[in-house]
């Protein structure tokens, strides 16, 4: 980041801060810049530019248990959308096995590695009933539903205060190991937990850590919107397949993130943008400030404490029904339920209105987690296999005859419409997966 910041530096490029984006001006598939918000001077503007890149990573605070940060909210994936772009491969989420309950600090494989083992409550080390060979170095998917398993089939340890858990433990590691290769890990839980490692196993629980679906992209960083870009984690070109291997996403960041910076400054740098020939009515559908002064009007009766709470319902909803086992009931019981969520929140109204500056971020931010979270459940429903981080209980097998497709989702006419994408298979088919 130092190293990003000193570029920008150098290059005297612009940054503005405090702003969250709305939406983007779109008219016929084109994209011709965005809405955004100033929290600062409670400013909403209208940004035209000949090239959006939309670089906004992951939506992982849709989930209860996420290694992601909370401003993760799936924002760029959100107003990509709801422009008309593609999404692809938004069943595939996948899980870390290894997260601190409660803070979803992640603990890294290199524990596993390392030698940690994980054990149930009667203090059995139950990897080896999953994956005998690879155990505890199973793929993250495989070690995050054997948790699971052992938890829902009462394995689970009790805790006072947060959900049952499994135990990850270092007992049995020499100090020159703990030392060497876990010192991150001991000097954590040291400071943040006041526990030995050497002595307490720590408690921990799968979470949600990465999407491999996201914003449909081809090798350009294009989207299929004209003029509108994206790349990192909020974009899929399915580099990752069904389930990312560990430390692949920061080079998909590097070299996305270049790919998407030198075709733009491929583009023809004459051709500007007139603002001022821009009619705005035709590129948002009404005149700017009848824009700006409902959005205003919404936000300024906006129910604060109900759009917590309704988050609070949308995470647990996404964690119970739509996260490592999944079924076709699960599955419709949360697409029933995030429409009512949906409606409720945009019909809601507060006679106290709360504070402008907070309600826009979290209010929008809302929005964008529910949009995100309607394309996960659709495209998990339509997928009627388990491949990957995708499970179903109720279709537990691979099925390569009829689903070696992408699931494409799109918003068209205000309804959300799923198709299929043939994958390119050039050299090596898929084999089955032992562990």
């Amino acid at each position: 980041m130092q190293r990003l910041y000193e570029e920008v530096k150098r290059n005297d490029i612009q940054i503005l801060e405090n702003w969250h984006v709305l939406d983007l001006i779109h008219k016929d598939g084109i994209c011709y810049g965005l809405i955004a918000f100033n929290k600062d001077h409670n400013k909403i503007k209208a940004f035209f530019s000949r090239i959006v890149i939309l670089a906004t990573g992951p939506a992982g605070h849709i989930y209860s248990n996420t290694t992601n940060s909370t401003n993760c909210t799936g924002d760029g994936v959100a107003i990509a959308y709801r422009a008309g772009a593609y999404l692809k491969d938004m069943e595939f989420v996948q899980f870390h096995p290894t997260s601190l309950i409660g803070s979803n600090i992640l603990i890294t494989e290199r524990a596993r590695s390392a030698g940690a083992y994980l054990f149930n409550k009667n203090g059995e080390r139950f990897m080896t009933e999953y994956a005998p060979f690879s155990l505890e170095l199973a793929p993250r998917d495989i070690v995050s539903r054997s948790i699971i398993n052992e938890i829902n089939d009462g394995f689970g340890l009790k805790d006072s205060k947060y959900d049952d858990y499994i135990e990850l433990s270092f007992t049995h590691l020499s100090d020159s190991v703990l030392n060497e290769k876990l010192s991150d890990v001991k000097d954590m839980a040291s400071s943040l937990l006041n526990i030995d490692i050497k002595k307490t196993p720590l408690k921990i629980i799968p979470a949600q850590h990465y999407m491999m679906g996201g914003i449909l992209i081809n090798v350009n960083c294009e989207t299929s919107i004209q003029n509108l870009y994206s790349a990192g984690e909020c974009s899929c070109l399915s580099v990752h397949g069904a389930n990312r291997l560990g430390g692949n996403s920061l080079i998909e960041c590097l070299v996305f993130g270049k790919i998407a910076g030198e075709q733009i400054s491929h583009y023809d740098k004459n051709t500007k943008v007139d603002i001022n020939s821009i009619d705005f009515d035709k590129y948002i559908g009404r005149p700017a400030e009848h824009y700006i002064e409902d959005v205003e009007n919404l936000l300024n009766n906006i129910d604060l404490e109900y759009v917590s709470n309704s988050c609070t319902k949308l995470q647990s909803l996404m964690t119970s029904n739509v996260g490592i086992l999944r079924t076709n009931e699960l599955l419709n019981k949360a697409l029933s339920e995030l429409s009512i969520i949906k409606t409720q929140l945009l019909s809601n109204s507060s006679n106290n209105p709360n504070n402008f500056e907070y309600s826009v971020f979290h209010y929008f931010e809302l929005l964008n987690m529910l949009d995100v979270a309607e394309a996960i459940v659709s495209s998990s429903l339509l997928r009627e296999e388990s491949r990957g981080s995708h499970f179903r209980l109720d279709f537990p097998l691979r099925n390569d005859k009829d689903w070696l497709s992408h699931v494409l989702v799109q918003l068209s006419n205000s309804n959300l419409k799923t198709s299929l994408e043939p994958v390119i298979i050039n050299d090596i088919f898929p084999d089955s997966r032992t562990y």
